[in-house]
């Protein structure tokens, strides 16, 4: 993979990832009256769940993100 490529690729997760974020909260606030409720988590298909998902995806793919870099310095040594 081309090193140019996948470096954008990364500053572009963040960019949609925070952008994601804002715009499911926004949605939330205006459907329901309030940002997060701790009981939804409990139900299935809230806006609750979906942020929990995303912010688990998000965290997993720059945990890998790190690995890759931590392998692609290691091999450079």
């Amino acid at each position: 993979m081309n090193y140019g490529a996948s470096k954008r690729f990364w500053k572009r997760i963040h960019f949609w990832y925070a952008w994601f974020i804002v715009l499911l909260l926004v949605d939330e606030y205006i459907k329901e009256g309030y940002i997060i409720k701790p009981s939804d988590f409990l139900e299935p298909l809230t806006h609750e769940n979906i942020l929990l998902l995303a912010t688990l995806t998000y965290i997993t793919i720059n945990i890998i993100g790190i690995i890759r870099r931590w392998k692609r310095d290691r091999d450079n040594s």
